[in-house]
């Protein structure tokens, strides 16, 4: 009889200890959530520009000597938004969305790289010379 009493106040314990972890376990690790997407300011310019048959959204901040910001994959320009702030008193700052990502169109033509987009498309339309790729 003492084990079985012994063995019933365990299991509750148990139970107790299971059910008063679980909001632990649900709640993600920091490391596992993407901090929230920040806001581009309100742009000078903003708009979209052809380049190899899609339609390449972009956005002008700031005057100076022009720094080009193109975001990593699965993202958007957004994702620039605490750094535009920062350079816009500075440099003429130039924000793009990858092709088929964010506001830019995606279409089957042989793939337009990074360097393409920043280099070819944008400083022929801007006339830029000399700019800051990062």
């Amino acid at each position: 009889m003492a084990i079985h009493h012994a063995l019933r106040l365990y299991l509750r314990l148990v139970i107790v200890l299971f059910m008063a972890a679980a909001p632990l376990r649900a709640r993600a690790q920091q490391w596992e959530q993407l901090p929230p997407t920040p806001e581009l300011p309100k742009p000078e310019e903003s708009g979209t520009v052809a380049a190899n048959g899609i339609r390449i959204w972009y956005a002008v901040f700031g005057r100076g000597e022009p720094v080009i910001l193109v975001h990593g994959a699965f993202g958007n320009s957004n994702y620039w938004g605490l750094q535009v702030p920062a350079l816009a008193p500075h440099y003429k700052v130039i924000v793009l969305d990858s092709r088929g990502q964010g506001r830019t169109t995606w279409n089957s033509e042989p793939p337009l790289s990074f360097h393409l987009m920043a280099s070819v498309c944008w400083l022929s339309w801007m006339r830029c010379t000399s700019p800051r790729l990062r």
